[in-house]
């Protein structure tokens, strides 16, 4: 039996079972110390790790699936993040040095690398081979890329629309009130609470200038 699969399992799965357990001691950590912490790998990567270590080709076409996915919607990000919000606000955020961190830069690459090697391992010949040899049906990689990037255009359509609305326009006139005029505004989020009293209404406001930058929050009472 054709077993030059395995050492491809073994040596993916050992990768995703560690990034698992990293990222579940860092989201443990970030609880306890009261901070929020964006999960990405977790419990998903340390089932699927083990299970590959074990030599499963099911396993790993899942892990394959979810990587493609997930890079997909990783790239779609980078592409639409610039876009939702003015240039001249991102300018404005560089030059203060109010932009990314290097650190999360850093690890935002590391996991696109990490998710691209995954995809790349788990589809490579021999594995391929090792699902045909056992009539696995092969799955496209074709949908989840799909999935991943239309996931991403959808919640950035959804939020610009959101933020073009009769409520965005209302936070931006009450934001416009506590800055000075030479102040530009950008609605950053807009949430609504029903309760028997009405709608409250919650905005974040950005206000910019060439040399500041503040946070305007705003809310307001509805019938």
């Amino acid at each position: 039996m054709d077993t030059r699969h395995l050492p491809i399992l073994r040596r993916a799965g050992a990768v995703l079972l560690a990034a698992g357990l990293i990222d579940l001691a860092a989201l443990a950590y970030s609880l306890a110390q009261g901070q929020a912490y964006v999960s990405g790998f977790n419990l998903f990567a340390v089932v699927a790790g083990v299970f590959m270590l074990r030599g499963s080709l099911q396993a790993a076409l899942v892990a394959r699936w979810f990587a493609v996915w997930l890079l997909a919607a990783l790239l779609a990000t980078v592409f639409v993040l610039p876009f939702m919000q003015p240039f001249s606000l991102t300018f404005a955020q560089l030059r203060l040095g109010m932009g990314p961190e290097p650190v999360a830069m850093g690890l935002a690459a590391l996991v696109v690398a990490l998710l691209a090697w995954l995809a790349w391992q788990l589809g490579r010949e021999p594995v391929r081979a090792a699902r045909a040899a056992r009539n696995l049906k092969p799955w496209s990689m074709t949908p989840p890329a799909l999935l991943g990037v239309a996931l991403v255009v959808g919640l950035g359509v959804a939020v610009a629309v959101l933020r073009g609305g009769e409520a965005a326009a209302h936070a931006r006139l009450l934001a416009q009130q506590q800055v000075t005029p030479d102040y530009r505004l950008h609605v950053r989020s807009v949430s609504k609470t029903r309760s028997g009293q009405g709608t409250r209404i919650t905005a974040t406001v950005t206000a910019w200038t060439d040399s500041d930058i503040k946070t305007v929050p705003v809310q307001w009472q509805e019938p």
